[in-house]
């Protein structure tokens, strides 16, 4: 993807588990591929981090403080597993980067790549980590957005419980429902291209019927 020419978009997702945003990624996926030739690289920290370490994680992090610092090495490790998938290169997370791989192909002539990262990103730092990778490529000319979905904590835990795969604490979820932090783009600068959009009143999308 190296070269003057290259146009990539780093599409960040947030919002608290189950309102419906690895739903909506597929949806968007399918509906672009279908009608242009961008090719999407959907990051879904589900499948790479499953969800049985997730809850097993949020279940010891109450009591100990080694719990947060893996689950914070663990997203780092997909970001830099990202970071070497558009720039080329090797990551010391190998099996997340040959997941991306496998996900999506890119041969050098795509036209357009747009890379959804689809992760709670409740906290603003989180975010700023994707927007830093989308400044820092080598190479590469990234663009940025975002997209808010807002939802209270009890619909949350509806939807999460909702999933084939196993279902995080409702603690967990309302504990990050107390600590979200919407974009604010008069604020930061850096999140100008932020976007709000509420699954729970669309009739076309549900959310988590997919995993």
């Amino acid at each position: 993807m190296a070269g003057d020419e290259s146009k990539v978009c780093l599409l960040v997702l947030a919002g608290l588990p189950g309102v419906g945003k690895t739903t909506f990624a597929r949806g968007f996926k399918d509906y672009l591929e279908q009608r242009s030739s961008t090719k999407i690289l959907h990051v879904c920290y589900d499948e790479i981090i499953s969800l049985e370490r997730q809850a097993a994680i949020a279940a010891r992090a109450k009591e100990n403080d080694t719990c947060q610092k893996e689950w914070k090495e663990a997203r780092a490790q997909v970001l830099r597993a990202v970071k070497v998938f558009l720039e080329g290169g090797k990551a010391d997370d190998v099996e997340a980067l040959e997941h991306l791989r496998q996900q999506c192909s890119l041969d050098g002539n795509e036209r357009r790549l747009l890379v959804i990262m689809d992760d709670n990103n409740y906290y603003q730092s989180m975010r700023h980590e994707c927007y830093r990778v989308a400044r820092s490529l080598e190479g590469v000319k990234c663009g940025f957005c975002q997209i808010y979905f807002p939802a209270k904590s009890a619909k949350a835990v509806e939807g999460d419980a909702s999933r084939k795969a196993k279902s995080l604490p409702a603690e967990f979820i309302e504990e990050m429902a107390r600590r979200m932090e919407p974009p604010d783009p008069l604020k930061n600068e850096w999140e100008k291209f932020s976007f709000a959009v509420n699954l729970w009143d669309s009739e076309q999308v549900k959310p988590n019927t997919s995993s």
